[in-house]
């Protein structure tokens, strides 16, 4: 297969972003009963199972709330302790780090460490960490620069050449 990484979805759980959240539903029982954690416990089983018989596992990410607030990260922890304790070899991401929150222990990928941000100037003081928002950034910046090249080759063509770029617009 010839792709990096995926994001994977999992029925049943919960998800949310800063501003609400839901708690998570399997087959009818909400997160936080004995059943939903029995199913939940099959399930992610057999995901983590399947993944890595078709040599899928490591490629997955499951990204199911972003950017949390702090009063969502007791619910964050719980529902990623719920991933890893059912499916530890299952990678989660989550989009945000809140300052005295740390749940690094059930998060294999993030994208903000707040400890190294200066707050007062809105700037980060450490060294870059590897994430795929980092990476799509870099990709960003790079795309950009190729454009500006297009359009200075673009401007420096000879005139015979301008009649092909304009039929190209």
């Amino acid at each position: 297969m010839n792709f990096t990484a995926y994001r994977l979805s999992l029925k049943g759980l919960g998800g949310g972003t800063f501003f609400s959240r839901s708690k998570g539903i399997f087959e009818g029982f909400e997160q936080g009963t004995e059943e939903y954690y029995k199913l939940m416990e099959r399930y992610l089983g057999q995901i983590e199972n399947n993944l890595e018989k078709y040599g899928l596992l490591g490629k997955e990410y499951i990204y199911w709330f972003d950017e949390s607030a702090d009063r969502d990260y007791p619910f964050v922890r719980e529902t990623n302790e719920l991933i890893k304790k059912y499916a530890p070899k299952i990678t989660t991401f989550i989009t945000e780090h809140v300052k005295d929150h740390d749940i690094s222990d059930v998060t294999d990928i993030s994208c903000t460490i707040w400890d190294k941000l200066n707050h007062d100037k809105n700037t980060y003081t450490g060294k870059p960490v590897p994430s795929l928002r980092l990476e799509i950034l870099r990709d960003g910046i790079e795309d950009y620069e190729y454009f500006m090249m297009l359009e200075k080759a673009v401007e420096s063509a000879s005139n015979k050449n301008k009649a092909t770029i304009s039929e190209a617009k």
